[in-house]
């Protein structure tokens, strides 16, 4: 689930970035590429840590106890 909503916050990124005025006070910068390059690392970032979470959750239980 965590990983659905890190695709459908990209797609509200790039859906929002058509608007002229959206970018003005990014953080990247005021630039459409500016504020992509930092909307996207962070999403690199959560994603990743949302990866680790999930694959330390579900490794499966030593010695096959349940």
């Amino acid at each position: 689930m965590p990983l659905l909503y890190l695709c459908w916050r990209a797609g509200v990124q790039v859906l929002a970035g058509l608007d002229p005025n959206f970018t003005v006070n990014a953080w990247g910068g005021p630039s459409y590429a500016g504020a992509m390059a930092c909307h996207y690392l962070d999403l690199a970032v959560i994603g990743a840590v949302v990866a680790g979470l999930l694959d330390r959750a579900l490794l499966p239980v030593p010695g096959g106890r349940a």
